[in-house]
C-alpha cells in the first residue's frame, strides 16, 4: 500500500515537472524568436531593436528600444510626412534663426568697415548753415570746383556730411572747395562750415517723418492776408505787432515777410511762446501767429510699399467710389464698390464690347477708365547698380520709386500743370 502511494506521488511530480519544463521551453523559444527578429532589424535599420513581447508576464519587463525609422520627432518618419509637407520650414527654424543672426552680424560688420573706410577717405565734417539763417533753406552742391561749376544738388540747412581736405580758389567766397561723400563739391565760403569734428548747430530743425503719409504737419491761413513774419517779436514789440496785424500801425523793422494771399500751405517746425502769444516756426524759418492758421488734415491717399503681395502693375481708384463686377458666364454682373483711393495689383486685363477692364487677384473687375495705373519701366541708362530714382507718369498721375531695377514704392500724385 505504501509503495503504491509513493509511486503515484512520484508519477504526479513527474507530470508536473514535464509541464513546467514545457512552459520554460515555450517561453525561452519566444524570447529567442524575439531576439532573432531584433537582430534582423539591426541590419535593416541600423539600430538594435527588441520588439515588445505579447506575453503579459514578460511584456512589462522587456523595454522597447525606439526605432529611429519610426520616431515621431524624426522628420523622415512616414507618420509625419504629411505634416512636414504642409510646413516644410518646421524642422529648420533653429538653423534659419542661427543663419539670420550670422547674416545680421555680417551686415553690421560690413557697415562698420564701410564707416571706417569713409572716415579715412573723408576725415572732415561739413555742416550746411549751422547758424540759423532765414534767408537760406539749403546749401548748394556742385559738380566740380571753380567758376564754371554747375549745381547738381542741395543739402538742407543743418545737414552734416563727410568731406575731404579742401582746395583754395578765388571763386569760393574766400573759402575752399571740398569733395564730399556721395559725390560733388561744396564751397566753405557759401553756407558751409568745415571742421575736423562735427560742427555744433545753434538750432534744431525738425526732420521729416517718413513713417507718416506726409513728412510734416501742415497748416493754412484762416483767411487771406494773414501776416508771415521773418522773426519773432520781442515782448516789448507785442502791443505794436497786434495793432499792425489789424493794419492800424506800421510793423517793427525787419519783421513782416509778406501777407499770405491766395493758396498758402505752411509746413510746421515747432512752437514758440512770447508772453501769452504762441507762434509757429515754419520749416523755411518764418514765423506765424498760432491764431492765424489752422491744421490741414492728413490726406486719405497713401502710397504703398511694394512686395510680393503688393506689386506692379498697381491700380488706384480715383475721383470717387466706383462699381465693381464679376464675370458670370459671358456676362459682367455688378458685385459691389471700391472706395476712392483703393488700390490693388492688376492680375489681368481684357476688353469686352470695346471697353477695357482690369481684374484684381480676387476676381473683382473694374473698368480701366476708373483707375490710374502705376507700371514698371526699365531704368534709364545713367542709373547704375542700386541707385535710387523715381518715375512720374504725367498721363496717369502716378509715381514709382526704384532702387536700381527694383520698384519699391508706388503712389498717386497731383503734378499740376
Amino acid at each position: 500500500m505504501g509503495e503504491k502511494k509513493e509511486k503515484e506521488k512520484t508519477r504526479s511530480f513527474g507530470l508536473a515537472g514535464l509541464l513546467k519544463g514545457f512552459l520554460v521551453l515555450v517561453l525561452t523559444a519566444s524570447v529567442l524568436f524575439g531576439l532573432l527578429v531584433g537582430i534582423s532589424a539591426f541590419g535593416e535599420h541600423g539600430g538594435f531593436v527588441i520588439p515588445e513581447i505579447s506575453i503579459p508576464s514578460l511584456g512589462h519587463m522587456i523595454p522597447r528600444v525606439p526605432d529611429k525609422s519610426s520616431d515621431p520627432k524624426d522628420p523622415s518618419d512616414p507618420r509625419k510626412a504629411g505634416e512636414n509637407q504642409e510646413n516644410p520650414e518646421q524642422t529648420s527654424t533653429g538653423d534659419e534663426s542661427f543663419n539670420n543672426l550670422l547674416e545680421k552680424k555680417k551686415e553690421l560688420a560690413e557697415k562698420e568697415l564701410r564707416r571706417q573706410e569713409i572716415a579715412k577717405e573723408f576725415p572732415l565734417f561739413a555742416a550746411a548753415y549751422p547758424e540759423f539763417d532765414l534767408r537760406y533753406l539749403h546749401a548748394r552742391i556742385y559738380d566740380r570746383p571753380g567758376a564754371n561749376a554747375k549745381v547738381i544738388g542741395y543739402l538742407r540747412r543743418g545737414t552734416i556730411v563727410r568731406a575731404k581736405k579742401g582746395v583754395s580758389s578765388s571763386n569760393c567766397g574766400g573759402g575752399d572747395w571740398h569733395p564730399i561723400e556721395g559725390g560733388g563739391y561744396i564751397c566753405s565760403g557759401f553756407g558751409y562750415e568745415v571742421k575736423e569734428t562735427p560742427p555744433k548747430l545753434d538750432h534744431e530743425q525738425r526732420k521729416p517723418d517718413t513713417s507718416k503719409t506726409v513728412p510734416f504737419d501742415y497748416f493754412v491761413p484762416t483767411e487771406n492776408g494773414k501776416p508771415l513774419l521773418r522773426r519773432l517779436p520781442t515782448l516789448e514789440e507785442l502791443p505794436i505787432v497786434e495793432r499792425a496785424r489789424e493794419r492800424k500801425a506800421q510793423w517793427p523793422k525787419n519783421m513782416l515777410a509778406r501777407r499770405m494771399v491766395g493758396f498758402f500751405r505752411l509746413s510746421g517746425d515747432r512752437k514758440y511762446k512770447v508772453g501769452q502769444k504762441t507762434y509757429l516756426r515754419t520749416i523755411l524759418g518764418n514765423f506765424v501767429d498760432w491764431e492765424d492758421i489752422e491744421p490741414v488734415a492728413e490726406p486719405e491717399m497713401k502710397g504703398v510699399f511694394l512686395n510680393e503681395m503688393s506689386r506692379l502693375p498697381m491700380a488706384f481708384v480715383f475721383e470717387k467710389t466706383r462699381k465693381t463686377y464679376v464675370m458670370e458666364g459671358d456676362e459682367l454682373v455688378e458685385r459691389g464698390e471700391l472706395p476712392k483711393h483703393a488700390r490693388f495689383h492688376i492680375e489681368s486685363t481684357f476688353k469686352k464690347e470695346k471697353k477695357a477692364y482690369v481684374t484684381a487677384p480676387n476676381g473683382i473687375i473694374i473698368p480701366r477708365e476708373h483707375v490710374r495705373v502705376a507700371e514698371k519701366i526699365p531704368p534709364l541708362k545713367r542709373v547704375s547698380g542700386d541707385e535710387k530714382w523715381i518715375h512720374i507718369d504725367l498721363g496717369q498721375q502716378t509715381l514709382v520709386a526704384y532702387e536700381g531695377k527694383k520698384p519699391v514704392f508706388a503712389t498717386l500724385v497731383s503734378s499740376g500743370m
